[in-house]
């Protein structure tokens, strides 16, 4: 477990609380408990509230990509913006490094589509969280936007999970493992994300990712440097992405703005 300075205080922490809406269900003073289930309140309440979006580099005259603690806080929590994956995930693992939580964070090559429309791995593009409870390491990812997890998902060391964890129903996910296309070492199977839209449709694979190895802010600074001075078509610029996640009372709906579709259906939540 990391050690040394949190990156939020207590107060900083229910401020988030509230931004998101979590209810904390105990009368006393202390944060709640590290565990399974608090992570996968937060997680739920995190999708619903912070919009996974990359507005501020359309339009705004000074576009800028920063993953401080502070600066986060402040564009997410307290002018309630949203932002995009490394955004996101940066703000959601420091709420749970502060909380107690065990976790760092890892780098996924996203499978994107190609003119054949088959699929291919990316270079390293998104960011999410492992998260270790109870000595069983966890998938954490508040930022993916469409098809994207809304649970933890256990990470384990077979060659793919018996058991699918629900999305939003009918939606399913799961870890599988497979060789990276292209790659020259011989035996490596990295894990990958699978989706498939119900029990009867196909997996199609969202991020492939090395589970133990971990990057550090300096590793996105170079991925954020390249998209905004190198690469003006690259993932962070290429579209307009406001999708998401609406939850009333008992119903979960997912919407994605720059894929101009709704999902044709409601579903309950799993995992509140």
């Amino acid at each position: 477990m990391a050690t040394g300075r949190l990156p939020f205080s207590e107060s900083q922490v229910r401020r988030y609380f509230q931004r998101v809406g979590f209810q904390e269900h105990n009368s006393f003073s202390d944060l709640p408990p590290p565990t399974l289930h608090t992570v996968r309140r937060l997680i739920a309440c995190h999708l619903q509230t912070i919009p996974f979006e990359n507005l501020s580099l359309h339009y705004s005259t000074h576009p800028q990509i920063f993953l401080g603690d502070a600066f986060l806080f402040d564009k997410m929590v307290d002018r309630r913006k949203g932002g995009y994956c490394m955004e996101q995930n940066t703000l959601f693992a420091g709420i749970l490094r502060t909380l107690g939580y065990d976790l760092y964070t890892i780098g996924a090559r996203v499978y994107l589509p190609n003119d054949s429309k088959s699929r291919y791995p990316s270079g390293i593009i998104h960011m999410a969280i492992i998260v270790t409870i109870n000595s069983v390491d966890y998938l954490v990812d508040v930022g993916f936007g469409g098809k994207g997890l809304t649970a933890p998902l256990p990470v384990f060391d077979d060659t793919s999970m018996e058991v699918s964890i629900h999305g939003v129903l009918p939606e399913e996910h799961r870890l599988s493992r497979r060789p990276l296309s292209g790659g020259n070492k011989n035996g490596a199977l990295p894990f990958v994300l699978e989706c498939r839209n119900n029990p009867q449709a196909g997996w199609e694979p969202l991020y492939i990712f090395q589970r133990d190895f971990e990057l550090f802010p300096a590793d996105y600074e170079v991925y954020i440097v390249f998209n905004l001075t190198t690469n003006p078509q690259g993932s962070i610029h290429l579209r307009l992405n406001i999708p998401s996640l609406f939850l009333s009372t008992t119903f979960f709906a997912r919407r994605s703005v720059s894929m101009r579709s709704w999902r044709p259906y409601h579903a309950q939540l799993y995992g509140m």
